[in-house]
């Protein structure tokens, strides 16, 4: 609740004299101690410089950033809105390379949360289960060179299995996912 500046100078001045505490200043203005001591310092200060009158306190937390242009928006509509999106590094600085509106990343992903036009990540991974299953599987089949210090892996199937396992289906090897992944894996669904 934001209070008129004159009854908030007169609070502060009845508190400068001494008619009231701190704490029944505070609560007067609806505000905590910590608070209520920088309001109480910057009205010090104006009363030192002799602008006690004409005082009023500043604004306190909250979003006081300025809306963005309309062609701002425009142009971040566009981008996010493309197919595949830009990142929000890229559309930041479009903007300022276009329009020379500075602003970072996070402040072009928090506008995209608000306005909907964030990308789902849910659904959109590097990569995709059936991917890595073939590039784990290819790595598993070709032959590693260990260091010497190593001692030598005696059983193999046992990763070959755990994958499996992870994947909860079975794994056949076909000669399709071989030219597909580079490895003979394939999943029967």
């Amino acid at each position: 609740m934001r209070l008129p500046p004159p009854l908030v100078r007169h609070v502060l001045a009845h508190h400068r004299v001494g008619q009231l505490s701190a704490i029944q200043a505070a609560q007067e203005l609806n505000l905590s101690r910590a608070r209520f001591y920088k309001l109480y310092s910057q009205y010090l200060q104006a009363c030192a410089k002799g602008k006690a009158q004409v005082w009023s306190p500043g604004i306190s937390g909250g979003d006081h950033r300025p809306s963005w242009p309309a062609e701002v928006i425009a142009l971040l509509t566009k981008l996010l809105s493309s197919k595949p999106p830009s990142t929000y590094s890229a559309a930041a600085s479009e903007l300022y390379r276009r329009l020379q509106f500075k602003t970072d990343r996070a402040s072009v992903r928090r506008w995209a949360i608000e306005n909907k036009l964030a990308p789902d990540t849910a659904s959109t991974g590097r990569f995709s289960l059936l991917t890595l299953s073939g590039i784990y599987a290819f790595r598993l089949c070709r032959r590693i060179r260990r260091p010497r210090w190593l001692k030598p892996r005696r059983d193999r199937s046992a990763s070959f299995s755990s994958l499996q396992r992870s994947n909860r289906r079975p794994v056949e090897f076909s000669p399709s996912a071989t030219a597909q992944f580079g490895a003979g894996l394939a999943f029967v669904p």
